[in-house]
């Protein structure tokens, strides 16, 4: 059977960026349960093994929400990769490759590899896409190989036919999430391994009330 699928790209239409996502207007803390939702609300009609391949799409989206990812750096993860029992209260996704740099970048600095926290603690706004990921790597044979075995065509097809959207929308919700959460971007370009902050400086929310502790003393 042939699926008439939009295509991730568009002729005519310029390349989706971090800029041409619009946020739901709620509440950052509403965030979590808003894009797990999405994520829940539909999959794609397997029609073998449907329940390990929809564990797999929402492991992907789960972990590409949780890490700020491109897709294909979700893509690239292994199981080896996952490390369960190092932090007492995370579940950390340990060399995680960020793959968008500057020649002259990496000339200068080299590779960013990062470590992706993801929590343990079930009352945690971000547990729930922990749990979709840990649901799905028991059924990845071999630790060394890739988490998810597709290609980043096919991912883009999935998740815009499970979600109506495109992958850079979980990466720009994941920003938006982290910067009004921790409310310091800069932390957050260093921890996700965002090259220039200016880039996520529009998602901060806040004002000078949120410091008004600080700034009083």
């Amino acid at each position: 059977m042939v699926y008439d699928l939009p295509q991730p790209w568009l002729i005519d239409v310029h390349r989706r960026t971090l800029k041409d996502v619009k946020l739901p207007q709620i509440r950052v803390d509403q965030y979590p349960s808003y894009v797990y939702d999405i994520i829940m609300q539909s999959t794609w009609p397997y029609k073998t093994t449907p329940e390990y391949y929809h564990a797999r799409d929402r492991a992907m989206m789960s972990l590409t929400f949780l890490s700020c990812g491109r897709i294909n750096e979700t893509l690239r993860v292994t199981k080896q990769q996952v490390d369960l029992e190092g932090d007492a209260d995370f579940v950390v996704v340990r060399n995680f490759y960020v793959s968008k740099r500057k020649e002259s970048t990496l000339k200068r600095y080299g590779l960013t590899i990062i470590d992706v926290p993801m929590p343990k603690n079930e009352t945690a706004l971000l547990y729930p896409f922990t749990k979709l990921v840990l649901d799905y790597l028991p059924n990845i044979e071999n630790a060394e190989d890739r988490s998810f075995n597709i290609g980043t065509n096919r991912a883009f097809q999935i998740i815009r036919y499970c979600t109506g959207l495109w992958c850079h929308w979980f990466r720009s919700l994941g920003l938006s999430f982290y910067v009004n959460t921790l409310k310091n971007p800069i932390a957050v370009a260093k921890i996700f391994g965002v090259q220039n902050v200016n880039t996520i400086m529009h998602y901060f929310k806040g004002t000078w009330l949120d410091y008004r502790d600080q700034l009083s003393k």
